[in-house]
């Protein structure tokens, strides 16, 4: 299955936490499984990046 997670905003430009850190939890168990796509802000890819390589 494909899954477009879509992130229209980023709480913060130090740290991941609450809701964003749970649904890239939630991506990353999916990804094992089903492909992923993400769309979100620049700031939210570069917070996430390396977040999302592990």
């Amino acid at each position: 299955m494909k899954i477009l997670i879509v992130m229209n905003g980023w709480t913060s430009t130090t740290s991941m936490s609450g809701g964003t850190h749970h649904i890239l939890n939630v991506s990353k168990y999916w990804s094992k499984d089903h492909e992923i796509f993400y769309l979100f802000p620049r700031l939210g890819y570069i917070r996430s990046k390396s977040f999302l390589r592990g």
